[in-house]
């Protein structure tokens, strides 16, 4: 735990020190960490249905999403918007934009956005295999500035699943806090493991919620 934390803080300070982990072969070290923040969610998850348990009830809209999109579709998108620039290489950038508008343009239009995103990744993954990736450092003031805007922006953007909205109480702004501290977690995680370790854990949450609904 102690070494966990000590990583956690060059989060927000000097997120280039924290040391990338290869997936492969080190399946212990994810389970580890992913172990670690699920406790440390569910702990505030506790304390903020004992504090606003009928809140809750009340101010959460329950969106009407299926399985496969709440828990497999919403993940992958989220994480490729959010945080698939937080490592700056040209197919990061590719595959951010390409998403993004191929998300606008089905909401837009009502679309089914899972098959969008599926045709972003395949041309993603045959990119990837053919050309060398590069990896580019930002510095550290810019990558610390996409860090807190993306997580923040994050949060807010669930704003969506709260039913009263007249007033910013206290039951509004811890929930996006919380939605800020899942944001700040999978930012680590992306940094530390890779873009797959992030949505997988993404999908852990939002299929933990899909059932406690």
């Amino acid at each position: 735990m102690k070494k966990i934390l000590s990583e956690i803080k060059y989060l927000f300070i000097n997120p280039s020190k924290i040391k990338r982990i290869k997936t492969s072969n080190n399946y212990y070290e994810i389970v580890k960490y992913f172990t670690f923040f699920l406790i440390i969610l569910v702990l505030f998850a506790l304390l903020f249905g004992l504090i606003f348990f009928q809140e809750a009830k009340k101010n959460i809209s329950k969106i009407d999403l299926d399985f496969v999109s709440s828990c497999f579709v919403i993940p992958i998108y989220e994480e490729i918007i959010f945080r698939v620039l937080l490592k700056k290489n040209k197919l990061n950038f590719y595959l951010f934009f390409s998403v993004l508008t191929l998300f606008s343009i089905s909401w837009i239009f009502l679309l089914d956005t899972s098959i969008f995103i599926v045709i972003s990744l395949i041309i993603y993954v045959i990119l990837k295999k053919k050309y060398k990736v590069e990896e580019f450092f930002y510095n550290q003031k810019l990558q610390l500035f996409l860090i807190y805007f993306t997580t923040i922006l994050f949060g807010i953007i669930h704003i969506v699943n709260i039913k009263n909205l007249e007033c910013l109480d206290s039951f509004n702004i811890v929930y996006i806090l919380n939605k800020i501290l899942i944001g700040f977690v999978l930012c680590f995680l992306r940094l530390k493991f890779g873009m797959l370790s992030s949505i997988s854990f993404h999908s852990i949450i939002n299929i933990i919620s899909f059932y406690l609904k």
